[in-house]
């Protein structure tokens, strides 16, 4: 037997386990195999797999065995599924697909992925913030390796494109923040423009090299602008490093988690995203400036200056800011994009940092400044290319960017220079002083202007919105006249009657409808018809023009209703600001907007008013004070135990054979150096294995057996997959010294692991002249798997080596049966009926 041969990562054929579940062992071995695939999948992902009006992109089909899950539990409504897989499965799960859910899941491989995803209109599912990207287990696990690569690219060329459709139309979710800021977003960004021309400046982001710097950074404080991103507030506040600007940009919840230590600072200025999380706006006790725009919408005869937000990072948005407030050179210190050479994706004090090194997710390699080669996953690897950009626009503008870390990504037009040559005039005063002397005064007066100007333009777009819900329901009407409903004669004239309202809703409240249809875009997506070249029916343009106009009209409602809840903020806001405040209204707005923090905010604002307060109701913002502590202190939180699963040893078993198999051993070594920072057994066997794989590739065969013995010999290890690797591996290594016992021994333990390891002990039992062992295997094999039809000629060869003829000619016959085509077996069928 040829040993390259058996080492090759083949799929193999279907095998089946005790739950019914038919699957390749080679892509999910054994995954299934304690509780069936329906328990694994509802443990794994339970109801967040059936959402409505979402579309999933899912790398993977576990062997069609997810695909199957899916189609009996049934699709939900606006639901639809795009499964990406690698070639060599496609065509043998795609007719599991029914007819009838052709339009609803879709299959194909990664080159397709741009025109199928556009058939499965990707961009309307991102205006709902409704793309969901998943991996199936056969990623998670990456025993086929093809699946690693899989999932870079889809991930790489799914995350850029989602962002894009952000920038370009907006979404839900940051329109609804954007609408939420409001009363918070008062002053500009616009304001900083050229206030520190020939200046430095450091931006202080969260990657791992940020600890090394951080003295540099609060010796040289006063000399120089400190910009830093919100999620490094915990790290700063511990070494006593108190920046002039936080910078903030995402939407969700989860930044509140990652950057809450940044409400314990009074005195930097923030500048967020206007599409900030509510969470931290409403709870900042300093000035802030928003990037952007004020308001979700055009306003009239509006010459508002503004800063572009540019994303899709924190780091991008605050590198666009600083280059327009004119600084000379902007020293990016944390600005990574990769991970440490030991495995870590960010500083210390970080949640990442507390659940150790990312050594399953180094999706992409890199050069670093020092010309080593570093991992970084999909989000921080697709940031490089849009900082690189950034970085050539500042140099025209005549600002260098400058990274002081030789262990983070070399970036084009971004200059590496160790921190002791960079050269920097000092500031004459200090950078706040500087920046605060560039805002407008702050007073109960300028919020009380600002909140009321807020409140009419709110009370404009109310007004706007009723209007496209009034014009929405006359073309509703004139639709019914069309054909003909509800007691209308069927008159063409509707039809004109609907263009005209179309065109005034194009004139006069363009983009008020925009707007509207964003939020009604779930109505919208169900209109979409899967095959435009499809002829339409009278009944479907009916149905179609009724449900336009109501994705209007329930978009509109939508967005009303977030407006309403923005106006009666704002009256809580110039309620704040009276002379005597009616608090028990106050205080329950600051419940319903879970911003414990907004009596600090308050009491900061108005100390001479605080100071005249029942001491009662001193005593309630107290308490206040103590919820707010409490969730700084809090620990526990939901992103936790989201990177918390990022961080699972799972799937490193799969990257650590991709890098043995393209004989990486510098990323086995990194590997290797990421694991040992990891505690427990599990760690500990995945070291072994990984040495194992090292000692191979640097061809030091004999230290590789023995670490793969340490593996096999570890009565823990029953099961596991790295003690199935380890077999594999030595099995092969013994093979190549011509030890057949001990390699039979590990075959036949690998073969009672799994019946896809039969025909390789059967092969060696046959070399090795164990006849009627090998008549065992083989026979087994085929009673388990018998569409293997390669198997069922070595066994039918061998039956009509040993003369038992009837059993060969039966094999033969079941061949030619399976496969017409087959001439080997005609041919062997031939000879022995010509002997018989």
């Amino acid at each position: 037997m040829d040993t390259k041969e058996f080492a090759k990562t083949e799929l193999g054929s279907f095998v089946s386990n005790r739950f019914g579940d038919r699957y390749l062992y080679a892509v999910n071995r054994n995954s299934f195999n304690h509780v069936g695939s329906d328990g694994v999948y509802q443990a794994h992902w339970g109801e967040n797999l059936f959402s409505e009006s979402t579309l999933y992109v899912i790398a993977g089909t576990d062997s069609g065995v997810l695909l199957r899950y899916i189609i009996k539990r049934g699709i939900p409504e606006g639901s639809r599924y795009l499964f990406v897989e690698i070639p060599e499965i496609i065509p043998l799960i795609k007719h599991t697909i029914p007819e009838d859910l052709n339009a609803k899941i879709n299959l194909c491989t990664v080159n397709e992925l741009e025109q199928v995803a556009t058939t499965c209109r990707i961009a309307e599912y991102s205006y709902l913030d409704a793309v969901v990207i998943l991996k199936s287990l056969a990623v998670v696990d990456g025993y086929v390796i093809a699946y690693c690569q899989l999932w870079r690219d889809l991930e790489s060329q799914l995350r850029l494109r989602l962002w894009q459709y952000r920038v370009e139309f907006g979404s839900c979710v940051f329109i609804t923040r954007h609408i939420q800021n409001i009363a918070e977003n008062r002053n500009s960004a616009a304001l900083l423009k050229h206030t520190f021309n020939g200046k430095t400046a450091v931006l202080l982001a969260g990657g791992p090299s940020l600890d090394e710097y951080l003295p540099w950074v609060k010796e040289n404080r006063h000399s120089i602008m400190v910009a830093a991103v919100s999620r490094i507030s915990r790290r700063l506040q511990h070494t006593g490093i108190e920046p002039d600007l936080f910078i903030t940009v995402d939407p969700h919840p989860v930044s509140f988690d990652v950057s809450k230590h940044m409400l314990m600072f009074e005195k930097p200025v923030l500048v967020n995203a206007f599409h900030a999380t509510p969470l931290l706006m409403g709870q900042w006790r300093g000035r802030s400036l928003y990037l952007d725009s004020r308001y979700p919408w055009p306003q009239r005869a509006n010459k508002e200056q503004t800063i572009n937000g540019m994303g899709p990072t924190v780091s991008n948005s605050a590198i666009n800011i600083m280059v327009e407030m004119g600084f000379e050179q902007i020293i990016l210190v944390g600005v990574d994009l990769c991970f440490s050479p030991d495995g870590f994706s960010h500083a210390k004090g970080s949640d990442e940092r507390k659940v150790g090194a990312m050594v399953a997710y180094g999706n992409n390699t890199l050069k670093t400044n020092n010309g080593n080669i570093a991992e970084s996953d999909n989000g921080l690897y697709t940031g490089i290319a849009s900082i690189a950009f950034q970085a050539e626009i500042a140099l025209k503008k005549g600002c260098q960017l400058i990274n002081p870390s030789p262990n983070a990504a070399a970036i084009k037009h971004v200059q590496y220079r160790p921190l002791h040559t960079i050269k920097f005039e000092p500031l004459e005063q200090s950078a706040l002083s500087i920046i605060l002397q560039a805002l407008p005064e702050e007073s109960n007066e300028t919020r009380l202007q600002s909140f009321r100007e807020a409140a009419t333009e709110l009370d404009r777009i109310t007004f706007q919105l009723e209007k496209l819900k009034q014009l929405s329901q006359k073309a509703q009407t004139y639709n019914d006249g069309l054909f003909g409903r509800h007691g209308l004669k069927s008159d063409f004239k509707y039809k004109l009657k609907m263009d005209r309202i179309e065109k005034r809703i194009q004139k006069e409240i363009k983009d008020i409808a925009n707007l509207a249809k964003i939020f009604g875009m779930t109505e919208f997506v169900k209109l979409l018809r899967p095959d435009e070249n499809q002829e339409w029916s009278d009944e479907d343009i009916e149905h179609t023009g009724q449900a336009f106009y109501n994705a209007y009209i329930n978009g509109a409602d939508k967005v009303l209703v977030i407006i309403k809840d923005q106006q009666q903020r704002l009256k809580m806001r110039i309620e704040e600001e009276q002379d005597n405040p009616d608090f028990e209204l106050l205080f329950k707005q600051w419940h319903d907007d879970e911003q414990p923090g907004r009596a600090s905010v308050w009491r900061l604002k108005h100390t001479e008013k605080f100071a005249k307060l029942a001491p009662e109701l001193k005593d309630k913002f107290f308490q206040l004070d103590t919820q707010l502590n409490t969730e700084i202190a809090h620990t526990n939180h939901t992103y936790m135990s989201e990177i918390t699963e990022f961080a699972t040893l799972r799937g490193v078993n799969g990257k650590a054979l991709e890098q043995y198999q393209n004989k990486d051993g510098t990323g086995l070594k990194r590997l290797i150096r990421g694991l040992k920072t990891r505690e427990g057994t599990e760690a500990q066997e995945l070291i072994k294995l990984s040495e194992g794989y090292l000692a191979e590739v640097e061809q030091r065969n004999n230290d590789a057996l023995s670490y793969y013995t340490q593996i096999i010999t570890n009565p823990d290890n029953i099961g596991s997959s790295s003690l199935e690797n380890a077999l594999m591996r030595a099995s092969i290594l013994l093979l190549s010294d011509r030890n057949f016992e001990l390699s039979i021994q590990y075959l036949k333990q690998l073969a009672e692991l799994s019946v896809s390891y039969l025909p390789f002990y059967a092969d060696i039992l046959r070399i090795t002249n164990n006849t009627e062992a090998a008549l065992d295997a083989y026979t087994t094999y085929i009673t388990k798997v018998p569409d293997d039809l390669i198997v069922a000629m070595k066994l039918a060869q061998l039956y009509q080596k040993l003369d038992i003829k009837e059993a060969a000619r039966w094999l033969f016959n079941h061949i030619i049966e399976t496969d017409p085509n087959n001439e080997s077996a005609k041919s062997c069928l031939n000879d022995l009926d010509l002997a018989s």
